[in-house]
């Protein structure tokens, strides 16, 4: 049968009703090119918000006795070595590989994005933006602009280069030096509204979160970026109750990215 059958087993993405993607069917894995060798690519128009895939967490030893194993970089590597260039960190827990998220190219400013999904020992996949047929499915390896980072984006270019063998073009994204000013000023509201919140200065924190905010759209910035801004303005707003309207606001806007 066409797919790994993923619908059957993942049915509403744990009652959330989200539509879920299947290999074969949604998306393939196939070669790119000579440089970027196997890729994700979109097999019809995935919208914005769109799961594109669930993948199972493999910690070292599970990995190393998995049947994917050999299908993974460094392809003469060893199975400590393809842990090592595949995985993928957490803000929680040890770092994991996702056999098949791990086909995933990079990009700097990629077209989907992963995060771990709790104690369901899974990694999802979903779209950034709209992903059109025919279009690779891309993900940043090295997020230069994680607003909740003080990693420059020569720094990422570093790592990307050293650990990926991957060399950023002059016109890339993360080379945009304007936008590069924008995200120092990002992370300096980011900590000013933290230190605001720790001091009890409701006013103050309110203020530079609506800014936060405010600047992430100018930018362009990710939905995880916005998921928690978001996320630390209702707690800004929580503590003063006439920001208490604008704290549902935004934890409106917080569920609807977690469920779509």
């Amino acid at each position: 049968s066409i797919g790994q059958g993923h619908r059957a087993w993942c049915p509403g993405a744990g009652g959330y009703g989200l539509e879920s993607g299947e290999e074969d069917v949604d998306w393939e894995v196939r070669k790119i090119s000579d440089d970027k060798g196997m890729g994700v690519v979109a097999l019809r128009d995935l919208p914005k918000g769109y799961m594109i895939m669930v993948d199972g967490e493999l910690d070292e030893q599970a990995l190393a006795e998995h049947p994917a194993l050999d299908q993974l970089e460094p392809a003469k590597g060893a199975a400590a070595d393809k842990f090592a260039l595949n995985a993928l960190s957490k803000k929680q827990g040890a770092p994991i590989v996702g056999a098949r998220i791990s086909k995933v190219n990079h990009a700097c400013a990629p077209n989907a994005f992963h995060y771990p999904v709790g104690p369901r020992g899974a990694v999802v996949l979903f779209a950034e933006r709209d992903i059109a047929r025919g279009e690779e499915v891309t993900i940043s390896y090295k997020a230069y602009d994680d607003i909740g980072s003080d990693i420059t984006a020569e720094a990422c270019r570093e790592t990307l280069s050293s650990k990926y063998g991957i060399e950023c073009p002059a016109d890339c994204t993360c080379r945009n030096t304007h936008r590069e000013a924008l995200l120092v000023e990002a992370r300096k509201l980011c900590a000013d509204m933290q230190q605001k919140q720790q001091a009890a200065d409701a006013p103050g924190a309110m203020h530079a979160s609506v800014t936060l905010l405010q600047l992430e759209d100018i930018i362009g910035c990710s939905t995880l970026n916005r998921q928690s801004a978001l996320f630390s303005g209702m707690l800004a707003h929580l503590q003063n109750e006439e920001g208490f309207g604008v704290a549902k606001h935004f934890a409106r806007q917080v569920l609807r990215i977690n469920i779509g």
